[in-house]
């Protein structure tokens, strides 16, 4: 029984991590801005058991706070020598609170190496995201896990930010959610419960306009939902999927319009037949490995595409836009955000 309840608190603790402090958002615009810029890794570190469990009583409580404490330094120290610099500490746990579970949410600058070859030789690497300037880019996935009831191996972060409150926060939590949900920057959407023992409140915590998903993670404090890749991963591993929203000019969700995925480098113009929104056939000409997808009625998309660098543009009545450089990987998913449509000044 006390392994089983020794888990769960384990599971709690990696997906609630505590909350920065309220006004940031407002007080801290250019620290934020200057923690987005570029590529950022938010990356979860994860240890159970932290002390050996010996007696029946489990380790004491000197032993579990040594275990904390080495966890976390070999964490550090595996983060130098990979020469990872370490942006900020997100969440940390607590010997009292957390026990045998050591768990912490660090926001990673790998410069310019793939952050997750250079994390391969760090201890206690769970999961991750990768972002760039701000927006996902692609998932870490769990590689090796320390217990099944914490996560999967091939597990990755679901694009939301998510927060449970357990037993030791109850009192806090309804103060907590108010001041998530009273952020401009944020949308909360409360969610049913983990299932863990002592669960007093789940959100789910997404950006809000004109502001990043890295931005949602930094602002609430919160931490990862993780998930089979298989609901979010194309079924061929060869191919990407390639997500985003499509808003007007006034920002809102622009339904049934073209969105065009494409290399960054396109290669010879091919023409093709293609069939029109009204049903009829047309002959268009353009560069080979254009995938077109049509936003739905809240304006997101999704195209399963080649893997590459690519470019994403969408066109309606309401005008056009887009964004190049996206780097759409095998097997992952690649969210680019929102394409807002404006008018050609031509």
């Amino acid at each position: 029984m006390r392994t089983k309840m020794t888990i769960a608190a384990a599971l709690s603790a990696l997906l609630a991590a505590p909350a920065m402090a309220a006004g940031a958002s407002s007080a801290n615009k250019d620290e934020m801005a200057k923690l987005i810029r570029g590529q950022k890794a938010l990356v979860s570190f994860v240890l159970w058991p932290c002390a050996k469990l010996e007696g029946a009583g489990g380790p004491a409580p000197e032993a579990i706070a040594a275990g904390q404490k080495a966890a976390h330094e070999a964490v550090l120290g595996g983060l130098k020598a990979a020469g990872v610099a370490v942006v900020k500490v997100l969440a940390r746990s607590d010997a009292r609170k957390d026990r045998l579970t050591y768990s912490s949410l660090l926001l990673l600058d790998c410069g310019k190496k793939d952050p997750e070859a250079a994390l391969k030789t760090v201890p206690h690497v769970l999961a991750g995201i990768v972002f760039m300037d701000g927006r996902w880019e692609r998932a870490i996935p769990v590689a090796k896990t320390p217990h099944e009831a914490i996560a999967k191996v091939g597990q990755v972060p679901e694009p939301y930010a998510y927060k449970v409150w357990g037993a030791m926060e109850r009192l806090a939590a309804p103060a907590e959610q108010q001041r998530l949900r009273s952020m401009k920057e944020l949308k909360v959407e409360t969610m049913p419960s983990s299932g863990a023992s002592g669960d007093f409140g789940v959100v789910k915590i997404t950006p809000g306009e004109g502001h990043t998903l890295l931005d949602a993670f930094l602002l609430s404090g919160a931490g990862f939902r993780l998930a089979d890749p298989a609901a979010s991963s194309p079924a061929d591993p060869k191919m990407a999927v390639v997500t985003g929203r499509v808003v007007d000019a006034a920002g809102d969700p622009a339904g049934d319009v073209e969105v065009n995925v494409y290399p960054t480098k396109p290669g010879p113009k091919v023409t093709k037949k293609v069939t029109m929104p009204d049903g009829s056939i047309a002959t268009r000409t353009e560069p080979a490995g254009v995938v077109r997808a049509r936003t739905k009625d809240d304006g997101t998309f999704e195209a399963v595409v080649p893997p590459g660098e690519l470019n994403v543009s969408a066109y309606g009545s309401a005008g056009g836009g887009g964004k190049g450089g996206i780097a759409a990987r095998a097997g992952q998913r690649t969210d680019v955000g929102v394409l807002k449509l404006m008018k050609s000044l031509h």
